[in-house]
């Protein structure tokens, strides 16, 4: 459940001009539960240039590390398996889609005012409140460039997110923290560690 829904924080489907740019690392650490309930650790590195995003999951438990590559020049996606150095290949819609959001699945958003430096940049909190849970998000609107480029490459991707998303987008964040927690209990979490702004080799 984590999985997607870390490469989700990070696609979201922004309102962004079209010529911005974001060329360096993200990092992430984050947490979810297995089948019996108890909480894994992993990590989400992400090369980002240009049209070219490669995005790394660290192993959890026994589930190994995996490596996917998406390539919005040529609308690809290719998912290596690097112990057995095979690869395959998915084609990227060039119009992707996703699912609508439902009244019943729309989560009630609200601003608390309360505002923290998370990585030096200014973020503040919003509370999203479902009928099966609550998330607690804290984001920044000082990386626009991150933005357009991540819902440019891995807008696709976005479609899992749900229409939360664009009630967040419309405010101008992008989320540097979310926790997730169903009755009070920890499920799942998600903190960048590290946004470098860098040149990348091709």
């Amino acid at each position: 459940m984590m999985r997607s829904f870390a490469v989700v924080l990070f696609t979201v489907l922004w309102v962004c001009p079209a010529g911005a740019q974001f060329e360096g690392i993200v990092e992430t650490r984050n947490l979810t539960t297995d089948e019996l309930g108890n909480l894994q650790q992993f990590t989400i590195t992400m090369w980002i240039k240009k049209d070219r995003i490669r995005v790394h999951n660290s192993a959890m438990g026994t589930t190994p590390a995996t490596t996917m590559i998406y390539r919005n020049d040529r609308h690809i996606i290719w998912m290596l398996n690097e112990e057995d150095k095979t690869y395959f290949e998915i084609l990227q819609d060039e119009k992707p889609q996703g699912p609508g959001s439902s009244l019943e699945d729309k989560p009630v958003i609200r601003r608390s005012g309360r505002t923290r430096k998370i990585l030096g940049y200014t973020c503040e909190q919003l509370i999203l409140s479902r009928a099966d849970g609550e998330t607690e998000i804290w984001g920044t609107k000082q990386l626009p460039e991150l933005e357009a480029t991540t819902s440019r490459v891995l807008g696709e991707s976005a479609a899992e997110g749900g229409g939360w998303m664009d009630e967040i987008a419309r405010l101008g964040l992008y989320p540097l923290v979310s926790t997730t927690r169903v009755e009070g209990k920890l499920v799942e979490s998600q903190e960048a560690t590290r946004i470098e702004v860098k040149n990348l080799d091709p």
